[in-house]
């Protein structure tokens, strides 16, 4: 079993990847139920699954807010990654940073879902007026991962 620290972690994922991975992977029908949240007598434990018929992972998170009087960060995370035919461990990674990361990309590709949108919207406003689409000088404009994201958006 692999375990990765958060700078490993860091240090492992490349956020196109990523965006692509999260994007095929809300596409593809990942299983995430919801949350369990369970109070202990000194703080919280958050345990969240998710699988794929290839993997199953389980970020776990304790929140103990008297922790900032030793000094020690009220939340902790880690991610549990297994085989999702066996059920073997295969690695343990930093759950914080994992987290970081994940939340960005995500963002990120809401961003484009929306960009795309947009000007799928506009392009179909420019072909029902006749106006002339693509010869501005966003012709040819392209997300980071290299589609083509179309005209820019008219105005409305």
């Amino acid at each position: 079993m692999r375990i990765l620290s958060a700078e490993e972690v860091d240090a492992a994922l490349d956020d196109l990847a990523l965006i692509d991975r999260l994007e095929a992977a809300f596409r593809d029908g990942t299983e995430v139920p919801v949350r369990h949240h369970h109070h202990l007598p000194t703080g919280t434990l958050l345990l969240m699954p998710a699988w794929t018929s290839q993997h199953l992972g389980i970020k776990l998170v304790t929140v103990f807010p008297d922790n900032v009087t030793r000094a020690l960060p009220s939340v902790f995370g880690q991610y549990v990654l297994l085989d999702g035919r066996t059920g073997q461990s295969l690695a343990l990674l930093d759950g914080t940073m994992l987290t970081k990361r994940r939340t960005a990309c995500a963002s990120g590709l809401a961003a484009l879902s929306r960009a795309a949108q947009r000007c799928a919207a506009a392009d179909d406003r420019h072909r029902r007026s006749g106006a002339a689409s693509g010869a501005g000088a966003r012709q040819g404009a392209a997300d980071p991962r290299g589609r083509d994201l179309g005209p820019p958006p008219g105005p409305g």
